[in-house]
């Protein structure tokens, strides 16, 4: 999200609450990776979206980071080893992504870095069954689950999501 509306949301509560404290005293949680989630900036520049993320915002000094190191997923006793393998290397990667140590590729002559290479095992195969292909590996036996209503929900279609990407 852009960091625009962070602050709007800031200066209401501080409003609203008649508080000049962040966020208005108010305890106010964001979830998330800042380094995988960038805000959206059409046509921007790498400068444009950097400066649209919530560290820019004005009320970040006053927000307290906390992180969260135990992936609890991979806790989970019904995860077959494979696919606790497959998880590990996934997150491994997603963190040297983040960190800036995956090669980047430029598609502009002379042009900065503006893409990476996902490897092939996190990809989910786009041929002519592709849309097919996405379902099937985020919502695994959709076809016979479907009327429970929990399932769109549940752990292991989000552990799917959460493997694989679309190629």
């Amino acid at each position: 999200m852009n960091r625009l509306a962070f602050e709007a949301v800031n200066r209401h509560l501080k409003d609203i609450c008649h508080n000049e404290n962040a966020f208005g005293g108010k305890l106010v949680v964001h979830g998330g990776d800042f380094k995988h989630i960038l805000p959206m900036v059409i046509h921007g520049s790498r400068e444009s979206i950097v400066a649209a993320t919530i560290h820019r915002a004005s009320c970040w000094n006053d927000c307290h980071v906390m992180h969260l190191r135990i992936n609890m997923r991979l806790r989970t006793a019904d995860q077959s080893s494979a696919t606790i393998k497959r998880m590990k290397a996934f997150k491994r990667w997603i963190m040297q992504v983040g960190e800036g140590e995956v090669q980047e590729i430029s598609t502009l002559e002379n042009g900065e870095p503006n893409l990476i290479k996902i490897p092939h095992e996190f990809l989910i195969q786009n041929d002519d069954d592709g849309m097919q292909n996405l379902i099937a590996t985020v919502y695994p036996n959709l076809d016979t689950e479907y009327i429970d209503w929990l399932y769109l929900g549940n752990d292991k279609s989000l552990h799917q999501q959460m493997m694989m990407l679309i190629k």
